[in-house]
């Protein structure tokens, strides 16, 4: 062909290369295409992660939170800041601490807040140290401040503003943390009762007593199967209002379920209370109420609870043949062959 008729002959443009596709296939590949789209949903795949992750942390299961954790942060500035905490927990649960401390330094620096619950995480880890110094107490409010800075209603962050103050002495401050968070947490009102006596005020301690010991107990009646958590509370009110023996019965009715180590230490403290407020009145009345509460613990479901307090007794006043009498019949009734109904003591 001459240049000529080269010129003469219409002009072929390329076409696009869909055009180059049957029609059938390109309906094809275009809802293979808008197929694979809803099934690959990112923020599906990240929030899956997440719960992974999570459920992981809960269950102890360390070494899976380090991998779903670590695919998190495969998802770059989305949740970037939790797949790093969820590493650094991770890291802790399986004891790298120093790599937990790197990364809890992106995510909570003590200078500005960035993430919550690193933050918290942080002021807990160094609240629950055995000596915390003037040093360390900073370092903690500072976290704290971070905390409600990102979430100002924090009742953790506000309880353990409370604690930190308290171990400085600052009864005013604590106070002001535990009464803004009183009716969500109602266990603060046993730390209100003895910040109130460590001031002096005997009669906002009161108050508080009577407070806590409505709550606890209403609570613990209206539950068909009251927890063992709820019957040392109840018992705690029970104390903190002045009624040591009430406190003993409802913590000597705990069924057999309940563990033991709990309540043998509340029962402890509450007989030692009891012994220091009534006993330098009137010693003789305090042994004999001691001897009969002691006989009637033991033929309930834990006549163990009933050892704490003789034996306690008996320690105190090792002289009193009584109470020695009444301490070898309830061990004598908790062996596997008792010798039959236990007797009360005549004076």
């Amino acid at each position: 062909m001459s240049k000529s008729e080269m010129d003469q002959s219409p002009k072929r443009h390329a076409s696009p290369v869909w055009w180059d596709v049957p029609a059938g296939l390109a309906i094809l590949l275009g809802i293979f295409f808008l197929l694979s789209m809803l099934v690959w949903n990112p923020e599906k795949l990240r929030v899956n992660y997440e719960r992974v992750a999570l459920s992981a942390l809960d269950a102890k299961d360390y070494p899976t939170a380090l991998v779903a954790g670590q695919r998190l942060l495969g998802f770059g500035s989305s949740g970037r800041n939790e797949a790093i905490f969820i590493l650094a927990k991770a890291k802790l649960g399986m004891g790298r601490t120093g790599d937990a401390a790197g990364l809890l330094e992106m995510i909570a620096p003590f200078d500005k807040p960035v993430f919550a619950p690193a933050h918290l995480l942080v002021a807990q880890n160094l609240i629950g140290q055995a000596d915390v110094d003037a040093r360390t107490s900073q370092a903690i409010v500072a976290q704290l401040r971070n905390v409600l800075a990102l979430e100002p209603d924090s009742i953790d962050a506000k309880e353990l503003l409370a604690q930190v103050s308290i171990k400085r002495g600052n009864w005013l401050e604590a106070r002001k943390h535990l009464e803004s968070i009183v009716t969500v947490r109602p266990v603060a009102m046993f730390q209100l009762i003895d910040i109130a006596r460590a001031l002096g005020d005997q009669a906002v301690a009161t108050e508080w007593a009577g407070k806590a010991l409505l709550y606890y107990r209403t609570k613990f009646e209206s539950l068909p199967s009251p927890s063992p958590d709820d019957r040392i509370l109840y018992g705690e009110a029970l104390l903190q209002a002045g009624d040591f023996e009430s406190a003993l019965r409802i913590l000597a009715a705990a069924p057999e379920s309940d563990g033991d180590a709990a309540s043998e230490s509340r029962v402890a403290v509450v007989y030692r209370a009891w012994a220091n407020a009534v006993a330098p009145s009137d010693p003789e009345a305090f042994r004999r109420q001691v001897r009969d509460l002691a006989l009637e613990m033991a033929s309930g479901p834990k006549p163990g609870l009933a050892s704490v307090v003789i034996d306690a007794a008996c320690t105190d006043w090792p002289a009193d043949a009584d109470l020695q009498k009444v301490r070898e019949q309830i061990h004598a009734a908790r062996q596997p062959n008792p010798p039959g109904p236990l007797k009360n003591v005549e004076p």
